[in-house]
């Protein structure tokens, strides 16, 4: 297939084995680089040679595609250079090193480059290695490579769907598993095809063509994608959603037609997958859910907290001994910022101790209540990651000038592990 297209092109077909130095032939090929594919495209190069990267899709990982593609790079770099050598060398270093190197060494040819250091050890090697590939595989028992079993040519129909549609059901039609038909489709990244995308071109096993367009004929359009319908629980968001299932955020809002993420309690969430196993995990998580409330209910005790001015759920939390997270889930806070002075809070306090922290001042802090019983003297405070003094203040109740005052401070800057003298027991 490589070869035809190359000569569709006006190449020479043996530049195919660019490919074999560039991924193996492993269409799953993926670089430190981001480069993907049987011919490493990156992102920038794929896109300017037509190759579409999204959410739904990688071409640089279809076979036929990525192949027209590096044949239209290669054309452009022979075109520029003139050389089929520079342009391998440019293909594998980019076209302004090369560019930049012959201009330097005043040089015409790859090999006059390979002697000077400009060019990294990789591009010095990599031609050499094109044709060490090329001359084994036009003869490989000359260079020891016997009895060779080659794999038959990749076979297929090609058809195409009219919606979006799910791999369980396109593997269903076709006679096969979901496994064939991803194998065959390398560069679909989700359970279905690109979703509102129209006569989507989609590759079945050979024979099998026929017969799918047939069925796929009479299909009912909520029959084209499996889906599981998710019931949303109290505290659950698009993203804890999206991760549950293996999906996208902007999956969930397309398939649903969402204009925001905001979602309630209560509502059902249509989300499309192509396994069964994340229904066990969608009934596992719920079942998780349920149990951690009712845990939460029989063994804390429920408080009602007043915000006051200046409160996040982080201070909150600290003078509770709870876990701002835990605030922020039992609240339904996604943004902290919007604390309004006089909201309520519902708190569930699981230490012994927590009544009697919960009587005190709202700013009094479990320090200074434990230092009570001791003798009179100054009260200290050893600051914690994430502290500042103005929250400090707010703990304790102290003017921020009073602690720079007590503590020689020219400005607000602590670190975690300063000792901050707070007053003493009479204050």
């Amino acid at each position: 297939m490589m070869k035809r297209i190359f000569r569709e092109k006006g190449l020479p077909e043996d530049l195919v084995y660019l490919a074999m130095i560039e991924s193996h032939f492993v269409v799953s090929a993926y670089s430190r680089a981001r480069a993907s594919g049987l011919w490493q495209f990156i992102p920038s190069t794929a896109r300017l040679y037509g190759l579409r990267i999204n959410e739904w899709v990688d071409e640089r990982r279809n076979p036929e595609k990525s192949t027209r593609a590096a044949a239209d790079f290669l054309s452009h770099l022979y075109e520029k250079f003139g050389s089929w050598y520079l342009a391998a060398a440019a293909y594998n270093a980019g076209e302004g090193k090369i560019q930049k190197s012959l201009k330097k060494y005043k040089a015409t040819t790859f090999w006059e480059l390979t002697k000077k250091r400009r060019l990294r050890l990789e591009t010095r090697q990599y031609v050499p290695k094109f044709l060490a590939a090329l001359l084994i595989a036009k003869d490989p028992e000359l260079y020891g490579f016997y009895d060779i079993e080659y794999k038959p040519p990749l076979a297929y129909d090609e058809v195409v769907l009219s919606h979006p549609t799910g791999l369980t059901v396109i593997a269903r039609l076709s006679g096969c598993d979901v496994r064939t038909i991803r194998k065959l489709n390398p560069d679909l990244k989700q359970w279905c095809t690109p979703m509102k995308e129209r006569n989507y071109k989609i590759w079945v096993p050979k024979g099998a063509g026929e017969r799918f367009q047939s069925q796929y004929a009479t299909l009912k359009p909520d029959d084209r994608i499996t889906m599981a319908r998710h019931k949303v629980a109290w505290g659950e968001t698009l993203g804890s959603i999206a991760r549950l299932y293996g999906t996208s955020v902007r999956t969930i809002k397309s398939f649903n037609n969402l204009k925001s993420d905001r979602i309630y309690k209560g509502s059902t969430i249509r989300i499309p997958v192509g396994a069964t196993k994340y229904y066990a995990v969608q009934k596992r998580y719920q079942k998780n859910l349920a149990r951690s409330k009712s845990t939460a209910s029989t063994t804390s005790r429920r408080i009602t907290y007043t915000v006051r001015a200046g409160d996040n759920p982080w201070l909150i939390a600290r003078r509770y001994d709870l876990h701002w997270q835990d605030i922020a889930f039992w609240n339904k806070i996604k943004n902290v910022r919007r604390l309004k002075p006089g909201q309520k809070l519902v708190l569930y306090l699981k230490k012994p101790e927590a009544s009697a922290v919960s009587a005190k001042k709202p700013y009094e802090p479990v320090e200074m209540a434990e230092a009570s019983s001791a003798a009179e003297g100054p009260v200290s405070y050893t600051v914690r990651s994430g502290d500042t003094l103005w929250g400090i203040s707010r703990r304790f109740n102290i003017r921020i000038v009073r602690l720079r005052h007590l503590n020689n401070l020219r400005n607000n800057l602590i670190k975690p592990g300063d000792v901050l003298t707070l007053g003493t027991e009479k204050m």
